[in-house]
């Protein structure tokens, strides 16, 4: 497993820069525009495993892992629910007359795109040392900017997020998949359940549940502690001006 440069923080983040440079200019993707398949060019293909090649040689393959799985979780309601509501759509005559084909490669590249760009945003972020501003911001003495609040309290939930309810999801997701293996390895002995196979209606049913329960559990768990923070950063001394801090009175 690699465990990333170790280089400064600051070269880290050139590096990631200059790799992220293609995203946002779309040069030299535009060069290399020959459709793999209808959707997804040479450019993209070529950029996407250079991005993920680069995030894991730089930040190592753990910090990789959760950027991946980060553009997973954020991808997948985007994509299949949106392409699901485009097929709503052409199913009740509102949509495009042509049907799947003529927005399925727009969904294709979409996919690809996410799971190229928001990685890389995510390595970017994760270079910025939250700790340190979070802790110099705490223990300062002459008080905190408004601005400077909202700051905190964006950082307590972004380290919220990234390090306690996202990988306390991918656990959610790894038990239930664990357990939909061992009730179909039970299954198995059963001839009779096997005979027919299970229809996609209800895999489709199945996985739109589990994305349901993951996106309140996400909510719910992102916003638990708001009130909290919120309370203890409004008690920091406000600082309206250099050399004048205004404290609250209990």
């Amino acid at each position: 497993m690699l465990t990333g440069l170790k280089w400064k923080w600051q070269i880290k983040l050139l590096l990631l820069a200059v790799v992220a440079l293609p995203a946002f200019t779309g040069y030299p993707l535009g060069l290399f525009d020959q459709p793999v398949i209808d959707g997804l060019t040479r450019g993209w293909v070529g950029y996407g495993i250079i991005s993920h090649a680069a995030i894991g040689l730089i930040l190592g393959t753990s910090v990789w892992a959760g950027c991946l799985a980060i553009a997973v979780a954020i991808m997948l309601p985007v994509v299949f629910g949106g392409a699901g509501i485009s097929y709503l759509f052409y199913l009740t005559g509102l949509g495009d007359a042509a049907g799947p084909t003529a927005y399925s490669g727009h969904y294709v590249g979409l996919c690809v795109t996410m799971l190229t760009v928001i990685p890389l945003a995510n390595g970017l972020i994760s270079m910025v040392p939250v700790h340190e501003v979070e802790k110099r911001l705490l223990m300062r003495t002459r008080g905190v900017y408004r601005r400077e609040k909202a700051a905190l309290m964006f950082i307590r939930v972004f380290i919220h997020i990234v390090f306690f309810v996202m990988p306390n999801i991918l656990e959610v997701v790894r038990e239930e998949r664990f357990r939909n293996e061992r009730i179909e390895d039970d299954h198995h002995d059963d001839d009779y359940i096997f005979t027919k196979p299970v229809p996609i209606r209800y895999k489709i049913r199945r996985m739109i549940r589990m994305l349901v329960y993951l996106g309140v559990e996400g909510i719910c768990a992102s916003i638990q502690y708001i009130p909290l923070w919120a309370e203890e950063i409004a008690r920091l001394p406000d600082r309206r001006s250099a050399g004048e801090s205004t404290y609250r009175k209990e």
